[in-house]
């Protein structure tokens, strides 16, 4: 299993802004434009949901997801937007469509597999929408990776993971010292200042510029929080998850004999 251990929000902070995020919605609910009304989310829904969407989310930096074999989910790889964006509007896309084709697998089942009663088509519905969560955690994580990786990856080659350090990094001071420099991208109380340094290039009479980050961690305060990575990550998910309950319905089907 790939672990890109220069710099994402690991597998814990990934989970955990997606519970925090979820948390947060079933505190302040929905709130419903046309009606001026705000729809609560059920907490025992929301739990269930976090975790499942929570899962979906830490699969995605392991295997063919990950950014040794599709880079865009983590990096931005887009001369134009960001393709971590472009990733999340898929997926986002793709979840609402499971879980609405799950009430046609409900109906499906009820007419087809139900003889008695119609918990077959129950459990076959609930496992889309498992599916559904899980599409959505995957997108979730490309939208909390604009956090964590910055832009990062921009001034590298396709396929080319470029580690993610900070400039306070003194390689000659040995492993472990680099190792701490290279950690503060993954600490949610570090603060990345990004540079963007221009570099003029001259081949063969032709001049060109590209471009270069440069990246410097700056503890919040003791005491003060998260930093403000971490807080802009924590609302774009809130308000990424908010677009995909506002799409569907989470009622429940009830157990009904026949």
């Amino acid at each position: 299993m790939y672990i890109d251990s220069t710099g994402m929000w690991t597998e814990y902070w990934h989970g955990e802004l997606t519970k925090n995020a979820m948390s947060e919605l079933v505190k302040n609910g929905l709130y419903d434009g046309a009606t001026r009304k705000r729809n609560k989310i059920n907490k025992g829904i929301g739990d269930y949901h976090a975790t499942i969407i929570a899962e979906g989310n830490m699969a995605t930096d392991s295997g063919a997801k990950s950014a040794v074999f599709s880079q865009g989910r983590h990096l931005n790889r887009n001369t134009v937007g960001d393709s971590r964006e472009d990733w999340g509007e898929k997926l986002l896309a793709q979840a609402i469509d499971a879980w609405k084709t799950a009430e046609n697998i409900y109906d499906y089942y009820v007419r087809f597999f139900c003889a008695d009663n119609n918990e077959p088509a129950i459990l076959a519905m609930h496992e889309e929408r498992k599916n559904a969560l899980r599409l959505l955690g995957e997108g979730l994580h490309s939208i909390q990776d604009i956090d964590a990786h910055l832009n990062v990856g921009l001034d590298t080659p396709l396929y080319v993971v470029k580690y993610h350090q900070t400039m306070d990094e003194d390689i000659s001071l040995g492993e472990a010292y680099r190792r701490e420099k290279v950690s503060k991208f993954d600490n949610p109380f570090y603060d990345i200042t990004e540079t963007k340094i221009p570099i003029v290039n001259t081949v063969q009479g032709y001049t060109y510029t590209v471009y270069q980050y440069e990246h410097v961690a700056i503890r919040v305060p003791v005491g003060e929080g998260y930093s403000k990575r971490y807080t802009d990550s924590l609302d774009r998910s809130m308000k990424y998850l908010k677009r995909f309950y506002s799409a569907v319905d989470t009622a429940q089907k009830m157990f009904v004999e026949f």
